[in-house]
């Protein structure tokens, strides 16, 4: 397409360059349209020019067609002699203003100002000019946003359509030079969407002028002459913030500069060999309110302009150039005349910062980009304009105390996340006591606002939800009665919303005509009325009026009300329904600044079959914010699901319909949804409804769209109980953790929690016990689940790049043990495959306690996360106090025995074991012993059990220090943790008698590598750390790039000197210091339990109360950065006192701790995952010999065939091509081949 454009303006160009006329040849007729400051003239108020009270029309320097056309044909004529045109082959009609002062008596009598048209035309073909122009700008109705350029020439619409051969080329070529959105904000076409008409065809008639070169006819007087040319409007001087920016000349002189570049560009002319700078400086935070400065919602037209700003142009350090910004609210700046080169701008402005300072917390990510841009380099072209955005924050700031938003996230657990399902106990229901049929409830907390129409009259009513009863009846005083004698008034108060900030609003319904014109017998003008509550104890005040009609000759307005915005900076959005046949809807949209309508935007082009009508939505719509974007809006009603849409920006252009509910099961005809937040995430609650019985609810996340919904739960009404059409509204309302539902049925109030019944555990999920056994011709694997899973895939992948991995879906599966058998024949000849278990895992919503020990007491946990491993995932934990062993427990937590693995060495303190460490180089579990007579880290093999071994080999000392010889090998330890594999295996561990028998204390690194006991001193030693650690009772996580060594500190006591634990790298540099962190949050660490999770982002600690704090880890290097993300409170053993000695992470995440008096698990909040878990090396997969693809019958009986594609779709039909052929047997094994079909 951009090939094509390209190939459309290069025959253009080529077209004027065969006119074969030099620069200095070409004559060019410039006329700047209009002549004085008349009526006729355009005259439009502006902020610093108000219309007049004795002429009804402003000062001369004020807004007026005939000064702002002047300046842009003036400055054209100049670019154009630039451009190599001679000074004396360019005539303008006019080149001022006149007569001054103006009079009606003396209204040019002369007509040298406003020369007749007629004359024009005779002087431009008597001259034998090559190009006519003349420049305009455009009107609509004052103070919409209406906003485009249009380029007329003589004749019909379409190629050939030009009376005057070139003239349409001419507007082609001059649309895109002139185009310019970058300040001036365009409601419709584009630099390569152009709007260029023949005027014959654009205004449907057309009249003749006779010249010396014959009669010509067309619409427009001006162009009605035997020159090539076209007459442009170059903007809509009714869009208020673009006349005030034309009130600047230079602004003006820009649009005649780009003007003569299309003129330049169609001829072949050079360019000019410098460029220019134009731009604006606004206000980073204020917005301009007034009546005269109606803006384009969104843009940068809704910031205040600042008067009087100083801007400085700087060539590298240099300053080079200064505009003084005006004082009549456009705030632009323009810079002439630039050779081209890279600069910067300055602004500065009395009573504002220096650019580039302010207050980054209060400005959105779009402005700091816009701030950065703006402080950066600006490159200048030749022949080109480049643009700059300025903003500056007054030294007046003062950022809001409270930044509302449409949905904000309630008070909940920051380590929240949303479940997959919700379930809610048994619907509670209670009737309200009220007047009137229900048009509209609203629920907020723990309160719902009811509105009822009793005939005309309307009623408010406050809803307690708990009690299910009328608190009270709000204020309807002063609000406007229906007037009787005015048959289009239909209610007096129609349907309400709240803003953001909390205030009630409402409006009536009526209906308005386009004119006077159009109020039939019986009618009266419809005027819709917006009110405001200040507080729900306040009356109403008429907030705004508007006599819309939304365009139509006749609309019935009010249907329906939205807000997005606190009061003092809203939107208000309602409808506006035809009475014609079509019942087509529009959009009212009204933009609200410090209670001053801003800007007013009718939505809609096409009608008949368009986005919103009675017909496709309802009589009665609804209109909500959207959640995911503050401009757009949901709408709902009892034809239609709900849909969600962007308001179009323009009058009379097209909505957006961006998404619709993915779910008709809900049926069109429930009405009245609610969007909220949970845990981060978009939720909407709908009524669902069954023919005319209304069901229950239905609760959806939305992110991402409302077709993208998933359901997360439903309540339902007892079939005794279901309530009859009309529904009128749902609602929510989060505490904490748990969601009430609410559902209105009339006078009927129904009720829904999941705080009335447990909800579903979620927790990580992964799988274990990897094996495979060989036959002649397949595989047999084998794993189990450690909970159940709804999609479980084995994923083959191949060592050689070349091959493509292989995906067996298992599907959704149940805790348990499950085999797949793989038909070598699907597997490439010669290459080896290693294989995993890919588990998806559910999101987990929250911390919960899903495991408890057998045990009472607890010293030490640890588990075997090593895939390589036979004993993978096994947890084992200590209990140096009751049985004095280790207890075994299996990957999900069920016991492997009932009695502890005991030993003699255990027997005589309570100091072993203790805390435990599991060697990745041969799976042996190990255990700290901190007591004299027993010294040391015991060891021993978990699957043979056959007796305990010191890993330190030596002679015991008394004071539990051990020496080979002479040599001080180590001691008494209280922790342990080994990194690394095979023969890089380290451990690092605290022993309290290296190197002197009770009073060592010494963090040391022993490289272990396969070995099982160690004979020599320590590899390395860690004073630094080592000093930190007084308390002496030590507990280590350690990996290859650093380690946490925390000690035990109680309630009050976590200092840099002592710390509760410390961040260290193998150079002995503390890379982190717990002493740093707050003293409130981080109390002391009583038991030093302490782990991070596998990919570093996670460190859980206890605290001196003892809670689990769980930090988000950030790293800069191998620094760590700690930030809380949430604490997992302890439960409280009968003792009234935990002491948290040791934690370990499972493969999928969940955290075990090991308790003075329990053990626990606790899941830890995540969003939904995929974990894989590798079968060890040892059970690769190979196909040596070539089998082929035979018909195997097998014994067992078969369920159902399925057969997976390239691409992984799965049916039960086979592909063209490579089939993956998966039997499924009735004894829940399956095989798999390969075959072509």
């Amino acid at each position: 397409m951009k090939k094509f454009i390209l190939l459309i303006s290069a025959a253009i160009i080529a077209a004027g360059a065969m006119q074969a006329k030099t620069a200095d040849e070409l004559r060019v007729y410039l006329n700047p349209g209009h002549g004085s400051w008349g009526p006729n003239d355009r005259p439009m108020a502006t902020i610093p020019y108000p219309n007049l009270p004795e002429t009804g029309m402003p000062d001369t320097c004020g807004f007026y067609e005939s000064n702002t056309n002047l300046w842009k044909i003036l400055r054209m004529g100049k670019a154009l002699e630039n451009m190599g045109v001679k000074h004396e082959n360019i005539m303008y009609s006019r080149v001022q203003n006149g007569p001054y002062p103006y009079t009606k008596d003396n209204y040019d009598p002369d007509e040298i100002y406003n020369r007749p048209l007629s004359a024009i035309c005779r002087e431009v073909d008597a001259n034998n000019m090559d190009i006519f122009v003349s420049i305009h700008s455009n009107a609509a109705s004052d103070g919409t946003t209406t906003n485009y350029p249009l380029f007329l020439y003589r004749g019909s619409d379409g190629e050939n359509g030009d009376s005057v051969a070139g003239s349409r080329n001419m507007c082609l070529s001059t649309w895109g030079p002139h185009y310019m959105d970058e300040l001036d904000p365009q409601s419709y076409y584009s630099r390569t969407s152009s709007n260029v008409r023949g005027d014959i065809s654009f205004y449907g008639s057309s009249y003749t002028t006779t010249t010396s070169k014959g009669t010509f006819r067309g619409y427009l007087g001006v162009l009605r002459h035997g020159t090539p040319g076209f007459l442009m409007e170059g903007y809509f001087h009714t869009y208020q913030p673009a006349r005030h920016r034309a009130l600047n000349k230079d602004y003006c002189g820009q649009e005649g500069i780009r003007t003569a570049r299309g003129v330049a560009a169609y001829f072949g002319l050079k360019g000019e060999t410098t460029g220019y700078i134009m731009g604006t400086v606004k206000d980073l935070h204020e917005k301009i309110v007034n009546s005269l400065f109606h803006y384009a919602p969104n843009t940068n037209d809704q910031w205040l302009p600042i008067n009087g700003a100083k801007v400085t142009l700087y060539k590298g350090s240099t300053a080079v150039k200064t505009y003084d910004v005006d004082t009549l609210y456009n705030g632009i700046f323009v810079f002439e005349n630039l050779e081209p080169g890279t600069y910067t701008l300055r602004a500065t402005a009395s009573g504002y910062k220096e650019q580039g300072t302010y207050t980054e917390s209060t400005v959105n990510d779009e402005y700091k980009d816009l701030v950065a841009t703006s402080m950066g380099d600006y490159t200048v072209t030749a022949n080109a304009t480049t643009y700059a955005k300025l903003y500056l924050e007054s030294q007046s700031y003062v950022p809001p105390t409270v930044t509302y938003e449409n949905y904000p996230d309630p008070v909940q657990p920051a380590y929240l996340k949303l479940p997959d399902s919700f379930k809610f106990g048994e619907a509670k229901s209670g009737n309200l006591k009220m007047a009137g049929t229900v048009k509209r409830a609203i629920v907020r907390g723990d309160s719902t606002v009811i509105l009822t129409n009793e005939g005309t009259t309307p009623h408010l009513y406050l809803v307690n939800n708990t009690t299910k009863s009328v608190v009270k009846e709000l204020s309807t005083q002063g609000i406007t009665a229906v007037d009787a004698e005015n048959a289009g008034d239909y209610s007096a108060l129609n349907d309400i919303a709240f803003t953001a900030d909390g205030q009630l609003v409402g409006v009536n319904s009526v209906l308005c005509q386009y004119s006077d014109a159009q109020v039939d017998a019986g009618y009266k003008r419809g005027t819709v009325r917006f009110y405001k509550w200040a507080s729900l104890d306040a009356d109403p005040a008429l907030w705004q009026t508007t006599q819309s009609s939304t365009n139509f000759y006749r609309a019935i307005m009010g249907r329906g009300l939205g807000v997005s915005g606190p009061a003092d900076d809203c939107k208000l959005i309602t409808t506006g329904t035809t009475t014609g046949t079509s019942t087509g809807s529009r959009m009212l949209v009204v933009s609200i600044n410090d209670n001053v309508i801003t800007s007013t935007v009718f939505t809609e082009n096409t009608i008949t079959n368009g986005n919103f009508s009675t017909i496709k939505n309802g009589v009665n719509k609804q209109l909500v914010v959207s959640p995911y974007n503050d401009g757009n809006f949901v709408i709902d009603g009892e034809s239609c699901l709900p849909q969600e849409f962007t308001p179009a920006a323009t009058n009379n252009t097209n909505s957006t319909i961006n998404s619709i509910l993915n779910d008709t099961t809900v049926g069109k005809a429930a009405t009245g949804i609610q969007f909220f937040k949970y845990a981060k995430h978009a939720l909407m609650v709908t009524p669902a409804v069954d023919g005319n019985n209304v069901i229950g609810l239905k609760l959806y996340n939305v992110d991402g769209g409302l077709d993208k919904a998933t359901l997360l739960g439903t309540a339902t009404i007892a079939a005794a109980n279901a309530a009859t059409l009309p529904v009128v509204a749902s609602g929510a309302a989060v505490k904490g953790e748990d969601i009430n539902l609410y559902l209105f049925a009339d006078t009927t109030m129904y009720s829904f929690s999941t705080s009335d019944v447990e909800q579903p555990l979620a927790k990580g999920v992964f799988a274990y016990a990897l094996s495979s056994t060989e036959s002649n011709d397949s595989y047999k694997l084998t794993y189990s689940l450690t909970d159940a899973s709804s999609d479980v895939n084995i994923v083959l992948t191949p060592a050689n790049a070349d091959e493509q991995p292989i995906t067996i879906p298992m599907g959704s599966q149940e805790k348990g043990t499950y085999t797949c058998t793989v038909d070598k024949s699907q597997l490439a000849l010669n290459v080896k495959y290693n294989w995993n278990v890919d588990v998806q895992n559910k999101a987990i919503p929250t911390v919960k306690t899903f495991f408890t020990s057998t045990n009472n007491t607890a010293r030490g946990v640890a588990i075997d996360l090593n895939p390589e491993s036979q004993q993978f995932g096994n947890i084992y934990i200590s209990d140096p106090y009751g049985t004095k062993g280790i207890y075994f427990y299996a990957p999900d937590g069920t016991p492997m025995s009932t009695t502890p693995y005991i030993t003699d060495v255990w027997n005589s303190n309570t100091a072993s074991p203790f805390r435990l460490a599991v060697d990745p180089a041969n799976s042996h579990v190990y255990s700290a012993d901190w007591s004299d007579a027993h010294a040391g880290l015991w060891g021993f093999n978990p699957v043979t059990r056959d007796g305990v071994y010191n890993f330190f080999n030596g002679t015991t000392e008394s004071s539990g220090r051990i020496l080979n010889g002479d040599v001080v090998v180590g001691g008494g330890t209280t922790g342990a943790s080994f990194f690394g594999t095979g023969n890089d295996t380290k451990l690092v561990t605290f022993v309290e008698d290296y190197p002197t028998g009770n009073n060592g204390q010494t963090l040391c690194l022993y490289n272990v590598g396969t070995d099982s006991t160690w004979n020599a001193a320590p590899s390395k030693t860690f004073p630094t750390v080592s000093k930190l650690m007084a308390n002496t009772n030590v507990n280590i996580y350690a990996d290859s790039l650093g380690m946490w060594v925390a000690q035990v500190r109680g309630s009050g006591n976590n200092g840099v000197n002592v710390p509760s634990f410390v961040y260290a790298d193998y150079d002995d540099n503390v890379l982190f210091n717990s002493g740093n962190l707050d003293a409130d949050t981080q109390d002391g660490s009583w038991g030093a339990g302490l782990v991070m999770s596998a990919d570093r982002s996670k460190l859980a600690v206890c605290t001196g109360k003892p809670n689990i704090n769980v930090y988000n880890i950030t790293w800069t290097g191998n620094k760590p950065a700690l930030a809380l993300d949430y604490v997992i409170t302890y439960p409280a053993d009968a003792r009234g006192q935990n002491i948290l000695n040791q934690m370990a992470f499972d493969y999928a995440g969940n955290l075990y701790v090991a308790n003075r008096y329990q053990s626990y698990g606790f899941t830890m909040p995540k969003d939904a995952q995929v974990v894989a878990t590798p079968a060890a090396q040892r059970y690769y997969l190979i196909n040596t010999v070539n089998t082929g693809v035979n018909d195997v019958t097998a014994a067992k009986t078969v369920k159902n065939v399925q057969y997976v594609n390239a691409a992984g779709m799965i049916s039960n039909k086979p592909f063209e091509g490579v089939n993956i052929v998966i039997t499924n047997y009735t004894d829940g094994t399956k095989s798999v081949k390969k075959v072509m079909k």
